[in-house]
């Protein structure tokens, strides 16, 4: 796997060198262990980050769509992929956002995988002069057809999810019981009243593909109870990340 040296890269790359894994270890395995468990799986990755859920998916045979913006980051992961010679991960170096619009990337001292970016409202708005990079912002509905296959979907763009989610509601409605798992991080959503209530996201995913939500707490064991969308919003965030991951609610 390629990695930024140490000092660029606190979290993943520094830890992958040290001990070939990091803080999120067990999220992969939960991935990993959904997509093993059904015929021709596809994982959707929106975050990618320099790819440890993409290669890990990759390497047990699983097709792979996955989104990373920020260049140097897809240079890293495009690497690792030729390296390994998988030939089933589609790459996009795109921002998944709601709609068709400029995306600016900024930089980060010591974290390659806690960038921000921001979207312009309409196609001919200026980019932030302090913008670092310069990309394009797409729904997943203009670029994915819905799956008709398996799929786990994995979200991870520090904050902008729920743009994200509303510019992907075609493909979780068309496709109703074909996801099989997701793994979302959830401490930096500011929408989550919407994406419980009727007919957003999270509803979608129970009720359409019979998924119930443990809650994960970084570097601490998963629950082991589903907690009720109801309940979802009212989970205290001190900071900390926390993922949830979605799984069949029948096991």
């Amino acid at each position: 796997m390629c990695t930024y040296p140490g000092p660029l890269d606190n979290y993943v790359s520094r830890a992958v060198q040290a001990t070939g894994c990091w803080l999120e270890c067990d999220d992969v395995t939960f991935m990993q262990r959904l997509l093993q468990s059904t015929t021709s799986p596809l994982l959707i990755d929106v975050g990618g980050n320099i790819g440890f859920y993409t290669l890990a998916a990759a390497a047990i045979g699983s097709a792979v769509a996955v989104f990373e913006p920020h260049p140097i980051n897809a240079l890293h992961l495009l690497s690792s992929v030729r390296r390994n010679s998988f030939r089933s991960v589609q790459m996009h170096t795109l921002c998944v956002s709601d709609a068709v619009a400029p995306c600016t990337l900024g930089e980060h001292k010591t974290n390659q995988g806690a960038l921000k970016h921001s979207t312009a409202e309409a196609l001919s708005a200026p980019a932030p002069e302090a913008a670092k990079f310069r990309t394009m912002a797409v729904p997943l509905d203009a670029l994915l057809p819905p799956p008709r296959r398996p799929t786990f979907l994995k979200v991870d763009i520090e904050g902008d999810e729920c743009k994200a989610f509303c510019g992907m509601t075609c493909l979780l409605n068309a496709s109703a019981g074909t996801f099989v798992g997701a793994l979302i991080e959830f401490d930096k959503i500011q929408c989550c009243e919407e994406l419980v209530g009727p007919n957003g996201a999270f509803w979608v995913l129970q009720q359409r593909h019979s998924l119930c939500t443990f809650v994960a707490r970084v570097a601490r064991p998963a629950q082991t109870t589903p907690t009720p969308l109801a309940a979802l919003c009212s989970i205290r965030r001190n900071g900390r990340q926390i993922n949830l991951r979605w799984q069949r609610c029948d096991g």
